[in-house]
């Protein structure tokens, strides 16, 4: 059973070797990443369709969010940015740092977009006088320098730093206060689960 399964194989193969090395070759042609991203026009969103707005005032035209899409360059991609001058090529060191992965530059973009929408809300409300609070805000590592002697990562929301409760930037200002070579804890959130990290002034 098995010498007859092995010769059907090894016969098939031996027929159809040209069709299944063109197969491989276009799949790796079109998987294999190369160390570029390419950054190109996404398009643009109604913000109407994003936005709920109460006793609204109907206007003509429309508000539009635009955005740009990135996409990790393969050989035919890199082939089309090379082509279309609209698509920028970005070598990869560009935007991922040399002690972080593609992942956590990934995280860094969600928590800029997060970012970019509460000011455009908290610019949106100054501007036209409207009276708003500001219920909380939260702080995030979004870069570790690669000669940091810590364990935080990049998407942590920092909660306390020893025994102080950090909820702005200003809170952070006590950490100039402490001695090089001086050891923190630091009381971190991320994905929903509380960590207790550590770095060293």
């Amino acid at each position: 059973m098995l010498n007859k399964i092995y010769d059907k194989t090894k016969e098939y193969l031996k027929k159809e070797y040209k069709f299944l090395i063109i197969l491989l070759t276009t799949f790796i042609i079109f998987t294999i990443r190369l160390p570029f991203f390419i950054d190109t026009p996404g398009g643009i969103i109604n913000v109407s369709d994003r936005i709920e707005i109460n006793n609204e005032n109907n206007l003509k035209g429309s508000l539009n969010l635009a955005y740009v899409s990135e996409i990790r360059a393969t050989i035919p991609t890199y082939i089309i940015a090379k082509i279309n001058k609209d698509w920028d090529i970005i070598k990869k060191e560009e935007i991922v740092m040399d002690n972080e992965t593609v992942s956590d530059m990934e995280i860094r973009d969600k928590l800029k977009l997060k970012e970019a929408v509460s000011n455009a809300l908290h610019t949106g409300f100054k501007e036209s006088n409207k009276n708003f609070e500001i219920e909380n805000t939260k702080i995030y590592v979004t870069y570790i320098h690669k000669d940091a002697k810590t364990n935080i990562k990049i998407g942590d929301q920092i909660i306390k730093i020893d025994d102080k409760t950090i909820e702005t930037k200003e809170d952070l200002e006590f950490i100039k206060s402490k001695n090089i070579g001086e050891i923190i804890t630091i009381y971190v959130k991320n994905n929903n689960k509380e960590y207790k990290r550590n770095a060293t002034i």
